[in-house]
Protein backbone atom coordinates (compact mmCIF):
# COMPACT_ATOMS: atom_id res chain seq x y z
CA UNK A 1 0.00 0.00 0.00
CA UNK A 2 2.46 2.11 1.02
CA UNK A 3 5.22 3.35 -1.32
CA UNK A 4 8.61 1.70 -0.46
CA UNK A 5 7.42 -1.44 2.36
CA UNK A 6 6.45 -4.28 1.20
CA UNK A 7 3.60 -5.69 3.34
CA UNK A 8 3.66 -9.29 1.98
CA UNK A 9 7.31 -10.00 2.51
CA UNK A 10 7.21 -8.96 6.17
CA UNK A 11 4.28 -11.40 6.34
CA UNK A 12 6.43 -14.58 4.84
CA UNK A 13 9.01 -13.38 7.34
CA UNK A 14 7.08 -13.64 10.41
CA UNK A 15 5.58 -17.29 9.39
CA UNK A 16 9.34 -18.18 8.68
CA UNK A 17 10.28 -16.88 12.26
CA UNK A 18 7.07 -17.66 14.07
CA UNK A 19 8.40 -21.00 15.51
CA UNK A 20 7.90 -21.21 19.02
CA UNK A 21 8.46 -24.97 20.21
CA UNK A 22 9.07 -23.63 24.33
CA UNK A 23 5.27 -22.04 24.20
CA UNK A 24 1.60 -23.12 23.57
CA UNK A 25 0.26 -20.26 21.01
CA UNK A 26 1.80 -17.43 19.55
CA UNK A 27 0.99 -14.89 16.81
CA UNK A 28 2.01 -11.82 15.32
CA UNK A 29 -0.20 -9.00 14.11
CA UNK A 30 0.95 -6.82 11.15
CA UNK A 31 -0.87 -3.18 9.88
CA UNK A 32 -0.05 -0.90 7.52
CA UNK A 33 -3.03 2.33 7.56
CA UNK A 34 -2.49 5.25 5.59
CA UNK A 35 -5.36 8.08 6.93
CA UNK A 36 -6.89 11.13 5.58
CA UNK A 37 -8.57 13.25 8.29
CA UNK A 38 -10.27 16.65 7.41
CA UNK A 39 -11.66 19.37 10.07
CA UNK A 40 -14.11 21.87 8.52
CA UNK A 41 -15.03 24.54 10.76
CA UNK A 42 -17.84 27.19 9.80
CA UNK A 43 -17.38 26.86 6.22
CA UNK A 44 -13.95 26.96 6.58
CA UNK A 45 -10.88 23.59 6.47
CA UNK A 46 -9.89 24.09 9.50
CA UNK A 47 -6.98 21.38 9.13
CA UNK A 48 -5.88 18.59 7.03
CA UNK A 49 -3.88 15.81 8.16
CA UNK A 50 -2.45 12.27 5.91
CA UNK A 51 -0.50 10.79 8.23
CA UNK A 52 1.02 6.57 7.52
CA UNK A 53 1.26 4.12 10.30
CA UNK A 54 2.77 0.52 10.78
CA UNK A 55 3.71 -1.61 13.01
CA UNK A 56 3.72 -5.19 14.55
CA UNK A 57 2.90 -7.47 17.80
CA UNK A 58 3.81 -10.37 19.19
CA UNK A 59 1.88 -12.35 21.58
CA UNK A 60 2.93 -15.68 22.76
CA UNK A 61 0.87 -18.01 25.28
CA UNK A 62 2.38 -20.30 27.70
CA UNK A 63 1.48 -22.00 31.03
CA UNK A 64 -1.36 -19.97 31.65
CA UNK A 65 0.34 -16.30 31.39
CA UNK A 66 0.68 -13.93 28.04
CA UNK A 67 3.54 -11.88 26.36
CA UNK A 68 2.89 -9.31 24.80
CA UNK A 69 5.60 -7.02 22.23
CA UNK A 70 4.81 -3.95 19.85
CA UNK A 71 7.27 -2.49 17.57
CA UNK A 72 7.28 -0.01 14.25
CA UNK A 73 10.39 -1.00 13.33
CA UNK A 74 10.44 -3.75 10.57
CA UNK A 75 14.11 -5.76 10.34
CA UNK A 76 15.06 -9.34 11.12
CA UNK A 77 16.67 -7.98 13.80
CA UNK A 78 13.71 -6.66 15.86
CA UNK A 79 11.75 -9.53 15.38
CA UNK A 80 14.44 -11.79 16.38
CA UNK A 81 14.30 -9.34 19.70
CA UNK A 82 10.76 -9.55 20.20
CA UNK A 83 10.70 -13.28 20.04
CA UNK A 84 13.62 -13.60 22.59
CA UNK A 85 12.18 -10.95 25.04
CA UNK A 86 8.92 -12.69 25.12
CA UNK A 87 10.48 -15.98 25.92
CA UNK A 88 12.33 -14.46 28.52
CA UNK A 89 9.18 -12.47 30.33
CA UNK A 90 7.41 -15.86 30.23
CA UNK A 91 10.04 -17.98 31.52
CA UNK A 92 10.43 -15.21 34.44
CA UNK A 93 6.87 -15.62 35.48
CA UNK A 94 5.10 -18.07 37.69
CA UNK A 95 2.76 -20.69 36.13
CA UNK A 96 -0.79 -20.46 36.76
CA UNK A 97 -4.05 -22.09 35.53
CA UNK A 98 -5.63 -21.40 32.54
CA UNK A 99 -5.47 -22.32 28.60
CA UNK A 100 -6.67 -21.00 25.45
CA UNK A 101 -8.29 -22.50 22.41
CA UNK A 102 -6.29 -23.44 19.53
CA UNK A 103 -7.75 -24.19 15.86
CA UNK A 104 -7.14 -25.88 12.29
CA UNK A 105 -4.87 -24.11 9.96
CA UNK A 106 -5.88 -21.67 7.39
CA UNK A 107 -5.00 -19.39 4.71
CA UNK A 108 -7.48 -16.73 3.45
CA UNK A 109 -7.44 -13.32 2.19
CA UNK A 110 -10.15 -10.36 2.68
CA UNK A 111 -8.91 -8.00 0.07
CA UNK A 112 -10.98 -5.16 -1.08
CA UNK A 113 -9.22 -3.63 -4.29
CA UNK A 114 -11.37 -0.32 -4.40
CA UNK A 115 -9.60 3.05 -4.24
CA UNK A 116 -11.30 6.77 -3.32
CA UNK A 117 -13.09 7.53 -6.58
CA UNK A 118 -12.64 11.60 -5.41
CA UNK A 119 -9.94 14.18 -5.15
CA UNK A 120 -9.12 16.20 -2.06
CA UNK A 121 -10.96 19.04 -3.99
CA UNK A 122 -14.18 16.50 -4.37
CA UNK A 123 -13.95 15.80 -0.47
CA UNK A 124 -13.70 19.24 0.68
CA UNK A 125 -16.63 20.46 -1.59
CA UNK A 126 -18.73 17.51 -0.58
CA UNK A 127 -17.73 18.65 3.08
CA UNK A 128 -19.11 22.40 2.05
CA UNK A 129 -21.98 21.15 0.45
CA UNK A 130 -23.54 19.86 3.77
CA UNK A 131 -21.92 22.93 5.92
CA UNK A 132 -24.19 24.94 3.57
CA UNK A 133 -27.44 22.82 4.20
CA UNK A 134 -27.29 23.50 8.18
CA UNK A 135 -26.34 26.94 7.65
CA UNK A 136 -29.07 27.51 5.16
CA UNK A 137 -31.32 26.00 8.09
CA UNK A 138 -29.57 28.34 10.95
CA UNK A 139 -30.28 31.65 8.89
CA UNK A 140 -34.20 30.36 8.30
CA UNK A 141 -34.78 30.31 12.17
CA UNK A 142 -32.45 33.18 12.74
CA UNK A 143 -30.51 30.88 15.21
CA UNK A 144 -26.95 31.10 14.68
CA UNK A 145 -25.38 27.30 14.28
CA UNK A 146 -21.58 26.51 14.82
CA UNK A 147 -21.17 23.70 12.54
CA UNK A 148 -18.01 20.95 12.68
CA UNK A 149 -17.67 18.19 10.49
CA UNK A 150 -14.86 15.87 10.53
CA UNK A 151 -13.88 13.47 7.28
CA UNK A 152 -12.04 10.45 7.94
CA UNK A 153 -10.49 8.06 5.33
CA UNK A 154 -8.55 4.87 6.27
CA UNK A 155 -7.02 2.43 4.40
CA UNK A 156 -6.02 -0.78 6.57
CA UNK A 157 -3.67 -3.67 5.70
CA UNK A 158 -3.86 -6.01 8.83
CA UNK A 159 -2.93 -9.78 8.88
CA UNK A 160 -2.79 -11.89 11.66
CA UNK A 161 -0.07 -15.07 11.45
CA UNK A 162 -0.24 -17.88 14.12
CA UNK A 163 1.36 -20.71 15.47
CA UNK A 164 -1.36 -22.86 14.13
CA UNK A 165 -0.25 -22.24 10.56
CA UNK A 166 -2.78 -19.94 10.11
CA UNK A 167 -2.43 -16.16 8.27
CA UNK A 168 -5.41 -14.01 7.80
CA UNK A 169 -5.24 -11.01 5.39
CA UNK A 170 -7.35 -8.07 5.00
CA UNK A 171 -6.85 -4.94 2.75
CA UNK A 172 -10.12 -2.47 3.51
CA UNK A 173 -11.35 1.27 2.86
CA UNK A 174 -13.18 2.50 5.39
CA UNK A 175 -14.51 6.48 6.02
CA UNK A 176 -16.50 8.20 8.53
CA UNK A 177 -18.26 11.93 8.27
CA UNK A 178 -18.90 13.25 12.17
CA UNK A 179 -21.23 16.15 12.31
CA UNK A 180 -21.18 18.73 15.07
CA UNK A 181 -24.07 21.32 15.97
CA UNK A 182 -24.45 23.64 18.47
CA UNK A 183 -26.42 26.97 18.94
CA UNK A 184 -27.94 28.94 21.88
CA UNK A 185 -30.99 31.09 22.60
CA UNK A 186 -32.19 32.43 25.54
CA UNK A 187 -29.09 31.13 27.89
CA UNK A 188 -30.01 27.90 26.64
CA UNK A 189 -26.98 26.06 25.08
CA UNK A 190 -28.04 22.90 22.57
CA UNK A 191 -25.27 21.02 21.15
CA UNK A 192 -25.74 17.55 18.79
CA UNK A 193 -23.57 15.59 16.55
CA UNK A 194 -24.62 12.83 13.90
CA UNK A 195 -21.97 10.27 12.64
CA UNK A 196 -22.27 7.98 9.86
CA UNK A 197 -19.54 5.56 8.73
CA UNK A 198 -18.81 2.79 6.40
CA UNK A 199 -16.32 -0.24 5.06
CA UNK A 200 -15.62 -0.41 1.30
CA UNK A 201 -18.69 1.76 0.09
CA UNK A 202 -16.56 4.43 -1.39
CA UNK A 203 -19.50 6.68 -2.54
CA UNK A 204 -21.76 6.39 0.51
CA UNK A 205 -20.48 9.94 2.16
CA UNK A 206 -21.66 11.62 -0.87
CA UNK A 207 -25.13 11.19 0.58
CA UNK A 208 -25.60 12.76 3.85
CA UNK A 209 -27.84 15.77 2.77
CA UNK A 210 -30.49 14.36 4.83
CA UNK A 211 -28.29 13.60 7.74
CA UNK A 212 -27.03 17.25 7.91
CA UNK A 213 -30.26 18.66 7.37
CA UNK A 214 -32.25 16.76 10.01
CA UNK A 215 -29.29 17.23 12.56
CA UNK A 216 -29.80 21.16 12.35
CA UNK A 217 -33.65 20.88 12.30
CA UNK A 218 -33.00 19.07 15.62
CA UNK A 219 -30.66 21.16 17.53
CA UNK A 220 -32.97 24.16 16.44
CA UNK A 221 -36.18 22.43 17.72
CA UNK A 222 -34.48 21.36 21.05
CA UNK A 223 -33.74 24.94 21.53
CA UNK A 224 -37.25 26.09 21.03
CA UNK A 225 -39.07 23.25 23.24
CA UNK A 226 -39.54 22.96 27.13
CA UNK A 227 -38.12 20.06 28.96
CA UNK A 228 -40.11 17.21 29.45
CA UNK A 229 -41.39 16.35 32.42
CA UNK A 230 -40.48 13.52 34.91
CA UNK A 231 -42.52 10.42 35.26
CA UNK A 232 -43.62 6.97 33.82
CA UNK A 233 -44.62 6.62 30.15
CA UNK A 234 -45.26 4.25 27.57
CA UNK A 235 -42.71 4.86 24.79
CA UNK A 236 -41.32 4.69 20.93
CA UNK A 237 -37.99 4.70 20.72
CA UNK A 238 -36.44 4.84 17.05
CA UNK A 239 -34.00 2.64 15.55
CA UNK A 240 -30.71 4.89 16.71
CA UNK A 241 -31.32 4.92 20.09
CA UNK A 242 -33.15 1.20 20.55
CA UNK A 243 -29.66 0.32 18.39
CA UNK A 244 -27.28 2.68 20.96
CA UNK A 245 -29.61 0.91 24.16
CA UNK A 246 -28.86 -2.86 23.04
CA UNK A 247 -25.05 -2.07 22.37
CA UNK A 248 -24.32 -0.24 25.08
CA UNK A 249 -26.48 -1.96 28.21
CA UNK A 250 -26.70 -5.65 26.79
CA UNK A 251 -23.99 -6.05 24.19
CA UNK A 252 -21.30 -5.24 26.67
CA UNK A 253 -22.46 -7.52 29.24
CA UNK A 254 -22.16 -10.22 26.95
CA UNK A 255 -18.49 -9.26 26.48
CA UNK A 256 -17.07 -12.90 28.09
CA UNK A 257 -14.21 -10.57 29.62
CA UNK A 258 -16.03 -8.95 31.79
CA UNK A 259 -17.62 -12.25 33.23
CA UNK A 260 -14.33 -13.91 34.21
CA UNK A 261 -13.65 -12.27 37.56
CA UNK A 262 -17.49 -11.23 38.74
CA UNK A 263 -19.73 -13.21 40.06
CA UNK A 264 -22.13 -10.59 40.40
CA UNK A 265 -22.23 -10.77 36.93
CA UNK A 266 -22.17 -14.04 36.14
CA UNK A 267 -25.56 -14.12 39.04
CA UNK A 268 -27.15 -11.58 37.08
CA UNK A 269 -26.61 -12.23 33.02
CA UNK A 270 -26.55 -16.41 32.45
CA UNK A 271 -27.39 -18.61 29.76
CA UNK A 272 -30.90 -19.66 29.59
CA UNK A 273 -32.26 -16.53 31.33
CA UNK A 274 -35.59 -14.98 30.00
CA UNK A 275 -35.44 -11.42 29.38
CA UNK A 276 -37.91 -10.42 26.94
CA UNK A 277 -40.77 -11.25 24.56
CA UNK A 278 -40.72 -14.61 22.61
CA UNK A 279 -39.87 -12.19 19.79
CA UNK A 280 -37.19 -10.91 20.75
CA UNK A 281 -33.83 -11.65 18.74
CA UNK A 282 -30.58 -9.90 18.86
CA UNK A 283 -27.10 -11.17 16.62
CA UNK A 284 -23.79 -9.65 16.88
CA UNK A 285 -21.62 -10.34 13.75
CA UNK A 286 -18.43 -9.32 11.98
CA UNK A 287 -20.34 -10.28 8.72
CA UNK A 288 -22.46 -7.32 7.34
CA UNK A 289 -20.57 -6.28 4.69
CA UNK A 290 -20.48 -2.16 4.12
CA UNK A 291 -21.22 -1.34 8.07
CA UNK A 292 -18.55 0.04 10.16
CA UNK A 293 -18.60 -2.90 12.27
CA UNK A 294 -17.73 -5.48 9.69
CA UNK A 295 -14.75 -7.29 10.42
CA UNK A 296 -14.45 -10.28 8.36
CA UNK A 297 -11.81 -12.38 11.32
CA UNK A 298 -10.86 -10.77 14.75
CA UNK A 299 -6.85 -10.11 15.81
CA UNK A 300 -6.39 -13.16 17.23
CA UNK A 301 -7.45 -14.79 13.56
CA UNK A 302 -10.71 -16.10 14.22
CA UNK A 303 -13.16 -16.29 11.37
CA UNK A 304 -16.24 -13.82 12.51
CA UNK A 305 -19.43 -15.78 12.91
CA UNK A 306 -23.09 -15.17 14.15
CA UNK A 307 -24.06 -14.70 17.58
CA UNK A 308 -27.15 -14.95 18.89
CA UNK A 309 -26.65 -12.89 22.39
CA UNK A 310 -30.84 -13.17 22.97
CA UNK A 311 -32.91 -16.03 21.14
CA UNK A 312 -36.63 -16.10 21.30
CA UNK A 313 -36.36 -13.63 24.50
CA UNK A 314 -33.47 -15.91 26.10
CA UNK A 315 -30.17 -14.90 26.88
CA UNK A 316 -28.39 -17.66 24.50
CA UNK A 317 -24.98 -16.40 23.61
CA UNK A 318 -21.76 -14.60 24.85
CA UNK A 319 -18.72 -13.05 22.29
CA UNK A 320 -15.58 -14.82 23.47
CA UNK A 321 -11.96 -14.84 22.77
CA UNK A 322 -9.42 -17.59 22.72
CA UNK A 323 -9.25 -17.56 26.16
CA UNK A 324 -12.64 -16.90 27.38
CA UNK A 325 -13.56 -19.74 25.36
CA UNK A 326 -11.17 -21.99 27.12
CA UNK A 327 -12.14 -20.77 30.31
CA UNK A 328 -16.24 -21.33 29.90
CA UNK A 329 -15.45 -24.61 29.19
CA UNK A 330 -15.80 -27.28 26.27
CA UNK A 331 -19.14 -25.55 24.77
CA UNK A 332 -17.75 -22.98 23.94
CA UNK A 333 -15.20 -21.64 21.21
CA UNK A 334 -13.91 -18.27 20.21
CA UNK A 335 -16.68 -15.87 18.15
CA UNK A 336 -14.56 -13.34 16.34
CA UNK A 337 -14.42 -10.65 18.99
CA UNK A 338 -10.86 -10.22 19.84
CA UNK A 339 -10.03 -7.03 18.29
CA UNK A 340 -7.61 -3.92 19.02
CA UNK A 341 -7.16 -0.55 18.41
CA UNK A 342 -3.84 -0.48 16.64
CA UNK A 343 -0.54 -2.71 16.59
CA UNK A 344 0.34 -0.70 20.08
CA UNK A 345 -2.59 -2.43 22.07
CA UNK A 346 -3.81 -5.71 22.99
CA UNK A 347 -7.02 -7.26 21.92
CA UNK A 348 -10.01 -7.57 24.10
CA UNK A 349 -13.49 -8.71 23.64
CA UNK A 350 -15.34 -6.12 21.79
CA UNK A 351 -18.53 -6.06 19.89
CA UNK A 352 -18.84 -5.40 16.01
CA UNK A 353 -22.70 -5.11 15.34
CA UNK A 354 -24.82 -5.78 17.50
CA UNK A 355 -28.75 -5.72 16.09
CA UNK A 356 -32.04 -6.39 17.47
CA UNK A 357 -34.13 -8.40 14.58
CA UNK A 358 -36.92 -7.61 12.74
CA UNK A 359 -40.18 -8.42 13.58
CA UNK A 360 -43.88 -8.18 12.41
CA UNK A 361 -45.38 -5.07 13.39
CA UNK A 362 -44.91 -1.90 11.04
CA UNK A 363 -43.74 1.57 12.43
CA UNK A 364 -47.76 2.84 12.10
CA UNK A 365 -48.85 -0.10 14.11
CA UNK A 366 -46.34 1.09 16.88
CA UNK A 367 -48.30 4.49 16.78
CA UNK A 368 -51.52 3.07 17.18
CA UNK A 369 -51.14 0.48 20.25
CA UNK A 370 -48.84 3.44 22.01
CA UNK A 371 -52.08 6.17 21.40
CA UNK A 372 -50.65 8.07 24.17
CA UNK A 373 -47.06 8.38 25.26
CA UNK A 374 -43.52 9.74 24.28
CA UNK A 375 -41.70 9.23 21.07
CA UNK A 376 -37.93 9.32 21.74
CA UNK A 377 -35.45 9.79 19.06
CA UNK A 378 -31.93 9.63 18.37
CA UNK A 379 -29.22 9.40 21.22
CA UNK A 380 -26.76 11.67 23.06
CA UNK A 381 -25.25 9.38 25.30
CA UNK A 382 -25.66 7.47 28.56
CA UNK A 383 -23.86 5.86 31.56
CA UNK A 384 -24.53 1.98 32.83
CA UNK A 385 -23.61 0.04 35.88
CA UNK A 386 -24.64 -3.59 35.45
CA UNK A 387 -27.78 -3.57 34.51
CA UNK A 388 -28.82 0.13 35.29
CA UNK A 389 -28.70 2.22 32.70
CA UNK A 390 -29.36 6.13 31.92
CA UNK A 391 -29.61 7.23 28.27
CA UNK A 392 -30.26 10.78 27.20
CA UNK A 393 -32.24 10.69 23.73
CA UNK A 394 -31.80 13.79 21.16
CA UNK A 395 -35.19 13.98 20.52
CA UNK A 396 -38.10 13.16 22.49
CA UNK A 397 -41.91 14.27 21.72
CA UNK A 398 -45.43 13.57 22.91
CA UNK A 399 -48.13 11.12 21.36
CA UNK A 400 -51.88 11.51 21.32
CA UNK A 401 -54.38 9.72 19.91
CA UNK A 402 -51.45 7.94 17.67
CA UNK A 403 -49.98 11.72 16.57
CA UNK A 404 -47.11 13.45 17.11
CA UNK A 405 -48.32 16.92 18.37
CA UNK A 406 -45.80 18.37 20.58
CA UNK A 407 -41.66 18.27 21.35
CA UNK A 408 -39.55 18.34 24.47
CA UNK A 409 -35.87 18.68 25.08
CA UNK A 410 -33.39 16.91 28.09
CA UNK A 411 -35.24 13.05 27.67
CA UNK A 412 -33.57 10.86 29.91
CA UNK A 413 -34.67 7.24 29.72
CA UNK A 414 -33.47 5.49 32.47
CA UNK A 415 -34.41 1.93 33.89
CA UNK A 416 -32.97 -1.58 34.41
CA UNK A 417 -31.89 -3.49 31.55
CA UNK A 418 -33.97 -6.58 32.26
CA UNK A 419 -36.63 -4.76 33.37
CA UNK A 420 -36.93 -2.69 29.92
CA UNK A 421 -36.57 -5.62 27.94
CA UNK A 422 -39.74 -7.48 29.45
CA UNK A 423 -41.59 -4.49 29.03
CA UNK A 424 -41.10 -4.67 24.97
CA UNK A 425 -44.32 -5.09 23.91
CA UNK A 426 -43.49 -4.63 19.76
CA UNK A 427 -40.72 -5.00 17.75
CA UNK A 428 -41.29 -3.15 14.49
CA UNK A 429 -39.78 -4.52 10.57
CA UNK A 430 -37.89 -1.49 10.05
CA UNK A 431 -34.50 -2.41 10.51
CA UNK A 432 -31.68 0.56 10.38
CA UNK A 433 -28.10 0.46 11.17
CA UNK A 434 -26.05 2.68 12.30
CA UNK A 435 -21.84 3.53 13.15
CA UNK A 436 -20.12 4.73 15.37
CA UNK A 437 -16.75 4.01 17.51
CA UNK A 438 -17.23 2.19 20.94
CA UNK A 439 -14.67 3.03 23.72
CA UNK A 440 -13.58 0.23 26.70
CA UNK A 441 -10.50 0.25 28.50
CA UNK A 442 -9.09 2.76 26.90
CA UNK A 443 -9.35 1.39 23.40
CA UNK A 444 -11.67 2.21 20.54
CA UNK A 445 -12.66 0.67 17.49
CA UNK A 446 -15.36 0.99 14.90
CA UNK A 447 -18.63 -0.94 15.42
CA UNK A 448 -22.87 -0.42 14.12
CA UNK A 449 -25.39 -0.91 15.84
CA UNK A 450 -29.11 -1.50 14.41
CA UNK A 451 -32.99 -2.17 15.48
CA UNK A 452 -36.10 -1.17 14.25
CA UNK A 453 -38.86 0.67 16.11
CA UNK A 454 -39.71 -0.19 19.96
CA UNK A 455 -42.85 0.07 21.49
CA UNK A 456 -42.21 -0.26 25.49
CA UNK A 457 -44.10 0.14 28.39
CA UNK A 458 -44.14 2.22 31.76
CA UNK A 459 -40.46 3.44 31.28
CA UNK A 460 -39.18 6.41 33.69
CA UNK A 461 -37.90 9.55 31.63
CA UNK A 462 -36.82 12.40 33.48
CA UNK A 463 -36.20 15.54 32.56
CA UNK A 464 -32.67 17.75 32.71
Amino acid sequence: MSKGFDFNYWVSKMEEKLDLSWAKYGQFYIEDRRSLAIHFKNGEVEDISDSVTRGWNLKVFKDGRWSFFASDVFSEKELDRGLRESKELLESLPRREGDIFLLDPLKVEFIYSGEPPYTLRDRIETLKRYDEIIRKESEREGINLTREIYWREEILLRAVITTEGRTLKERRLSHSILFEVGGELSGRVEHQYSHEGFTNLPLAPFKLEKASRDLAVRVLGNLKSGPIKTGRYDIIVDPYLAGVFIHEAFGHLSEADFHEDDPKLRELFYLGREVGPRDLDVIETGRRWGLRGYLPFDDEGVISEDVYLIRNGVISGLLHSRESAKKFGPDFKPTGNSRLESYQKNTLVRMRTTTIQPSRYTREDLFKMLDNGIYLKGSRGGTTKFDEFTFSAAEAFLVRDGRVVDRYRDAMLKGNIFETLSSIEAIANDLKYFSGTCGKLGNSVPVSAGSPHLLIRNVLITGA
